[in-house]
């Protein structure tokens, strides 16, 4: 385990290795006198003195002149070895421990006539790591057509639950012990290191094209110690995402987003994973940023279409209500399957408003037949977590019956078990409200998870939907012995259950022999374009 506390010979030992680095003159000074304590080679071809000339002299002896204001950057006149004039421009940046203690003090300066680059504002005065910005400039300079190696970008795989619990001080402390074991890793090839973010470091690497994976493989290696951090030991694994430098076209800020690309690959993966960018990275993500645009723009437009499956009573045959189901059929994309862009709705944020479109378009299918005094029937509709769950769920939905002027019977409201893993004493209270206001509340996939019977004893439901897996599997002595014991156990807690799925005439006589009272499946009617239903229930 190796200690990241930052003591004054660890910070003098970065300060001078930075300064190496520097294109400019570069002192690292005692705080009390000024003394100096390092010097780079750029100060000496500068000034004209040696390091033993300098060392333990202070900064205004060696340059001669008086004034120790010096806080800010500024011009100064001084003198090289040889008595010469030398006008300057200087800048001070002061260095502290992690107990905030002022330790050092670094110098940077250049001749009037050149322009500073102020490389200090680039650097973290905790970790000594450059930042993002330094990160491209150098990346600029040593790439080329011929150079061959990689640019990567490395994140804990707990990356939001480090950046809330650490201080900024301690993951200053925690990405310099990162840093630190890549160089140790990467030691024999040429490399640059900067931080992106709170946590997450970017690295160059030099090195020949059939050895960027042994490379970044080596990476592996830094998760197998703990990392202490102010005296609190953190075990991290990594993601990492790797780009071949044979990807580079000339733009560098495309190379780096190819890196992300690849790590973003890497996110969706447990544990410690590296993954190198493939160009089929793009064309996915490409596809799938045209199918989220399209997406919003058909429920802004209101083109997801409400198909409608019948529920059928066993006994007679009888269509008894409806399934509500979301179908799509994009004019760029063609048909989109509901369990694609349902999926992509609830990663945009956009489920609560698909959802409702879904719920409109009953309403209004309920109210032409109101209108022309046909036979309302109960339609099912499925309700997601995140819907489900916001403030103003059951308000809303009070608001929309009441405008299209039906009763709340005629919408049941299909959960699924992942609502109650979220909260149940919500999902109950909410529960509760729908059915006070006359809503009916039914399970569906039921048997699928492990919480189903906490469901049947906990939540205000009037219909369990029996999962289609077990409804395959009923020819089974096993599959046969589940949904009968469902079956029989809803009945007797007063429950009203529907198979669903139902694709054969065995699979129907099996389940009707069982004292199922309802079926939905492909064996009856397929889900039908809304328009179609009134010539059906005529």
């Amino acid at each position: 385990m190796l200690e990241t506390k930052l003591e004054k010979e660890n910070l003098f030992f970065w300060l001078c290795r930075i300064g190496e680095q520097f294109q400019t003159a570069f002192l690292v000074l005692d705080t009390v006198n000024h003394r100096i304590l390092y010097a780079n080679n750029i100060f000496t071809e500068l000034t004209g003195y040696i390091t033993d000339d300098v060392k333990n002299q202070t900064f205004e002896s060696i340059l001669q002149f008086g004034s120790t204001d010096w806080n800010s950057k500024r011009e100064v006149l001084c003198r090289r070895k040889d008595g010469s004039a030398l006008l300057i421009d200087v800048l001070r940046q002061p260095f502290f421990d992690d107990e905030g203690n002022h330790i050092f003090d670094v110098m940077i300066f250049h001749e009037k006539n050149h322009k500073i680059p102020n490389q200090l504002e680039y650097i973290d005065p905790i970790s000594g790591l450059t930042d993002y910005e330094f990160f491209l400039n150098q990346l600029q300079k040593k790439i080329g057509k011929n150079t061959t190696g990689f640019v990567l970008l490395i994140q804990p795989t707990n990356y939001l639950q480090i950046i809330h619990f650490l201080k900024n001080a301690q993951l200053s402390l925690l990405q310099k012990e990162i840093e630190k074991r890549i160089r140790s890793e990467l030691s024999d090839i040429e490399i640059i290191i900067s931080k992106t973010s709170e946590a997450s470091l970017i690295v160059f690497g030099i090195c020949h094209e059939d050895k960027i994976e042994h490379y970044t493989k080596k990476l592996s290696e830094i998760k197998n110690q703990s990392f202490i951090i102010n005296q609190m030991e953190l075990f991290i694994s990594f993601n990492i995402g790797v780009v071949s430098l044979s990807y580079f076209t000339g733009n560098i800020h495309e190379l780096v987003h190819f890196a992300d690309i690849a790590l973003n690959v890497a996110k969706k993966s447990p544990g410690n994973t590296i993954v190198s960018y493939k160009e089929e990275f793009g064309i996915e993500i490409e596809k799938t940023m045209e199918l989220q645009n399209e997406l919003i723009r058909a429920i802004q437009n209101r083109e997801i279409a409400v198909h409608l499956q019948p529920k059928v009573k066993i006994g007679t045959g009888e269509v008894e209500g409806f399934e509500a189901l979301a179908r799509w059929h994009s004019k760029l994309l063609g048909v989109v399957s509901p369990t694609v862009f349902i999926e992509v709705a609830e990663s945009l944020g956009q489920i609560k408003e698909l959802d409702s479109l879904i719920i409109e378009q009953v309403l209004q299918w309920l109210r032409k037949r109101k209108e022309r005094n046909q036979r309302l029937y109960q339609v099912a509709v499925n309700i997601s977590p995140s819907h489900f769950y916001t403030p103003t769920f059951v308000e809303d939905l009070i608001g929309l019956t009441n405008l299209y002027g039906i009763d709340p019977k005629y919408l049941k409201l299909e959960i699924t078990e992942s609502i109650c893993l979220v909260d149940i004493e919500r999902a109950n209270s909410i529960l509760q409200s729908l059915q006070k206001f006359g809503f009916e509340n039914s399970v569906d996939d039921f048997g699928v998870g492990f919480s189903s019977l906490s469901y049947l004893m906990n939540l205000p439901i009037s219909e369990i939907k029996i999962a289609r897996n077990f409804v395959n599997k009923v020819h089974d002595d096993k599959g046969r012995i589940i949904v009968q014991s469902i079956i029989q156990m809803a009945k007797n807690m007063g429950l009203h259950t529907v198979a669903e799925g139902i694709e054969t005439r065995e699979q129907l006589q099996l389940i009707h022999k069982m004292e199922c009272p309802t079926a939905q499946g492909f064996y009856f009617y397929k889900p039908m374009p809304i328009e179609n239903v009134d010539q059906l229930i005529k």
